[in-house]
């Protein structure tokens, strides 16, 4: 039970790590494209570009990311809520080792993403346009980096709950292995998706709704449940061999505890 359970941790785990992004801090696009209102077509690329790019201040600038602030009793931000990338938008971000690596993964996610503009359909205050997104498959990189999880933990000397605990916590507090993992996709292992945004026209810029196909086009089909078969076969040889391992330690201390009786 423990480990069929195990690929929905490591997929929420995932999704964890790569929605935690940080924003550059320079000057963003959106300030330089103040000077004049721009068209649909290249208020799209802008958007793209800053996510490619991680300038999430334009990203946001120009889409509904942010959702609520929450306030301390003084009115002071304390906490801030968006749609994606939420960790580390917040009023007093905490930039160290984990931002620092957050940051690393989210940018080896980003460098592929690429787009093409379909087609668009506007009128005065409002806007559709069709996009087709392709980044790498995401869903391929969490397989394997479940595999490196069981790896890992088979490795490991003690078993039982509490050692479960602990080895999948000390494996993911390094954001490492899923840039690795990430790493072992081939040229080919892309995921393309078209996708339809909703903008509207607000203050003199148009603004993008987003919805869950686009996030999840240009974060590489990481909601994906399915791995490749490969990677399946895989991963089920390793829970065997895990729950040999698990039925072997549970029999050593059934026979520890008889010796202590006798």
């Amino acid at each position: 039970m423990i480990m069929k359970k195990l690929k929905g941790f490591t997929l929420v785990l995932t999704g964890s790590l790569l929605l935690s992004a940080c924003s550059a801090k320079t000057q963003t696009q959106a300030e330089a494209a103040s000077l004049s209102p721009l068209s649909i077509q290249d208020t799209t690329q802008l958007m793209m570009e800053s996510l490619k790019s991680l300038d999430l201040d334009t990203f946001n600038e120009y889409s509904d990311n942010y959702v609520s602030t929450e306030r301390n009793w003084l009115g002071i931000p304390v906490r801030k809520e968006y749609q994606v990338f939420s960790e580390l938008l917040q009023p007093f971000p905490k930039k160290g080792k984990r931002y620092q690596a957050n940051y690393r993964l989210t940018e080896k996610l980003m460098e592929n993403l690429t787009w093409e503009i379909k087609d668009v359909r506007t009128d005065n205050t409002t806007a559709k346009v069709d996009m087709e997104i392709t980044n790498i498959d995401m869903a391929k990189a969490t397989g394997y980096y479940e595999i490196s999880l069981m790896e890992s933990m088979l490795e490991s000397e003690g078993m039982g709950i509490v050692q479960l605990i602990k080895d999948v916590s000390e494996i993911t507090r390094n954001t490492d292995g899923l840039i690795l993992a990430i790493e072992q996709l081939a040229a080919e292992d892309t995921h393309t998706a078209r996708v339809t945004l909703s903008a509207c026209r607000e203050n003199g810029h148009w603004r993008f709704e987003l919805n869950e196909d686009f996030i999840n086009a240009f974060m590489g089909n990481i909601n994906s449940q399915d791995y490749p078969d490969e990677i399946n076969r895989r991963l089920n040889e390793l829970y065997r061999q895990y729950e040999e391992k698990a039925l072997s330690a549970a029999e050593q201390y059934e026979e520890r505890l008889e010796r202590l009786f006798e």
